[in-house]
């Protein structure tokens, strides 16, 4: 699965074959992208001003074509299908989730997180996998002015945090979940 940037064109390859034949030779007029948002909705992507389809090389990885996707295509957060058609080529899909690109809506975003607004917070039952990466843990947070006793405290949340890794130790994948309803 992708990771695409929010309102910002992005870059993607596609392998272009029909019925199992690398094809050659494709250009921006000969491949048309559908976007399917998250919100429901799938438009008609042009691929002419400021986009490109390029092969890679015609020779050594036929079929192969890098895509400069246009910001129109990633303007709704969430899960995002691109598919890719033309009469020269069978359909190609991409599946990925559309995320923020600035850093000020990142931190907004993790400032919704209640856990973490809260003043005092404890991370407890952290659990790790062979290379040392965190895979699970819970997250507690409890009000302002409360001591910092946590284990006779009572939280006002507790978040769930799973994540997963690919075989490189890159996190693919964080989690949080509310677990406790807030309290009062």
């Amino acid at each position: 699965m992708f990771r695409f940037k929010k309102d910002a064109i992005n870059h993607v390859y596609m392998h272009a074959s029909l019925a199992g034949v690398p094809v050659t030779g494709l250009t921006n007029a000969s491949v048309t992208l559908y976007a399917g948002k998250s919100d429901g909705t799938s438009a008609a992507v042009s691929l002419s001003a400021g986009s490109m389809v390029v092969e890679a090389d015609a020779t050594n990885m036929k079929g192969h074509y890098l895509i400069k996707v246009p910001a129109a295509a990633f303007n709704v957060s969430g899960g995002t299908v691109l598919q890719f058609t033309g009469a020269a080529f069978d359909d190609y899909n991409l599946y990925g989730d559309t995320v923020s690109n600035t850093f000020d809506e990142l931190i907004s975003y993790v400032k919704d997180i209640r856990a973490l607004n809260q003043a005092n917070f404890e991370i407890e039952g952290s659990t790790y996998d062979g290379n040392g990466n965190l895979t699970a843990a819970t997250i507690k947070g409890y009000a302002p002015g409360t001591s910092t006793n946590f284990t006779t405290d009572t939280p006002l949340v507790q978040l769930a945090v799973t994540a997963t890794y690919d075989a490189s130790g890159n996190m693919t994948r964080m989690e949080v979940a509310e677990e406790t309803p807030v309290a009062g």
